[in-house]
């Protein structure tokens, strides 16, 4: 058997080789991306929150990147953001921004140029708001609970926050 840990193209490939060669194969979800349907979360994506929260505990710089810059890292600033309140719209024109190059311009809404993906941090953004934002709530709430449900501590969030926003 042919063991895949990966995200959504991995887990892909994995499909095609089984089906091409009668291998079986087992996926695990281990991306930063979180796109993977059925999943709530997967390895990448809770190592890197914990990862950023560790630095921002002892005080050191934290830097966040991806080869393609803004749909892993859209994902994470839009969490880390939302959890200090920065309002929803805000961080969705943020993003916008890394929309432009000199390749072409794509917009968020799912316009396709030579710099969109069709994943983007809307994804991540609307998951929350669908699933974790209740009536009379702000996007940080919805953000809060989600990060409470991966399995980051109350007392954790409170302390990056306090971290953060000294």
């Amino acid at each position: 058997a042919l063991i895949v840990i990966g995200g959504n193209g991995s887990l892909a490939g994995a499909q095609v080789i089984a089906a091409e060669y009668d291998i079986p194969c087992v996926g695990r979800p281990g991306t930063i991306d979180n796109d993977l349907y059925g999943t709530d979360t997967t390895i990448g994506y809770d190592t890197a929150l914990n990862t950023i929260m560790d630095c921002v505990d002892k005080d050191k710089p934290v830097i966040f990147h991806c080869s393609l810059g803004r749909d892993r890292t859209g994902t994470v600033a839009m969490m880390v953001l939302g959890l200090l309140g920065v309002p929803e719209g805000d961080i969705s024109q943020e993003y916008e921004l890394t929309q432009f190059s000199a390749h072409g311009y794509a917009t968020s809404d799912g316009e396709k140029t030579k710099m969109t993906r069709t994943v983007d941090y809307k994804l991540a953004a609307n998951y929350i708001w669908d699933n974790f934002v209740s009536e009379g709530e702000s996007f940080a709430d919805g953000v809060e609970k989600y990060l409470l449900q991966i399995g980051i501590t109350q007392a954790d969030i409170d302390k990056f926050r306090s971290n953060m926003l000294k």
